[in-house]
């Protein structure tokens, strides 16, 4: 029972603190802008471009050069010397810039859908439910408070690690965004596992078989 209400208590916190983070510090107006809309002709061309696109997903652009069919060509070499020409364009070109990643939806989508709001606590619940498994596992092999605070960060620490830094690294995405990204979950996750570490543990116990 204490960890349902455990993972409860994380997700109150976790959703909290994402809506105080948006709305009331502004956590990430400055990591996230809009596109300029001064120069209407560059403006409109660049939607004009991003409505071309057939389906919602990630497009990198500059766009890597398609290579031919081996059997396009005489022998091996020749090959090699046209994919060795092509792919050196390409990463020129990604070097001169501008070069990213566009998040398009074509059809657009409601920025305030309550049904996104429904999943997102329901993503949050299931990650409590697992934080709190650990934190129980925990308790059981003998950890006192300060324990599973310390196995709670090492989790937390690894989410980051390979959740944020790692894809934040080899998607090359700005600075301030992993900075931003990694600093909103350990805030939240942060404080929900103080409080769940603590519910999770029940009451203190007094005597000789008490734990610190």
């Amino acid at each position: 029972m204490r960890l349902i209400v455990a993972a409860m208590a994380g997700t109150i916190i976790v959703f909290t603190w994402g809506f105080v983070s948006w709305t009331v510090l502004e956590f990430w107006s400055e990591e996230i802008d809009f596109l300029p809309t001064e120069n209407v002709s560059t403006y409109e061309s660049f939607m004009g471009s991003t409505g071309s696109i057939p389906e919602s997903g990630a497009y990198v652009f500059p766009a890597r050069p398609e290579l031919s069919s081996r059997s396009e060509f005489e022998d091996d070499a020749t090959y090699e010397s046209f994919r060795t020409m092509a792919t050196s364009a390409w990463q020129a070109e990604t070097r001169k810039g501008p070069a990213g990643i566009l998040l398009v939806h074509p059809g657009g989508f409601d920025p305030m859908a309550p049904s996104m709001f429904v999943r997102g606590v329901m993503l949050e619940f299931a990650g409590a439910i697992l934080l709190a498994v650990l934190l129980a596992i925990a308790t059981k092999a003998g950890a006192g408070y300060v324990g599973r605070l310390g196995i709670g960060v090492a989790a937390l620490a690894f989410a980051v690690v390979s959740g944020v830094l790692v894809p934040g690294n080899f998607m090359v995405l700005p600075s301030a965004w992993t900075r931003a990204m990694a600093g909103d979950m350990i805030l939240g996750w942060g404080l929900a596992l103080v409080v769940m570490a603590a519910i999770v543990g029940g009451p203190r116990r007094s005597g000789r078989y008490a734990r610190s």
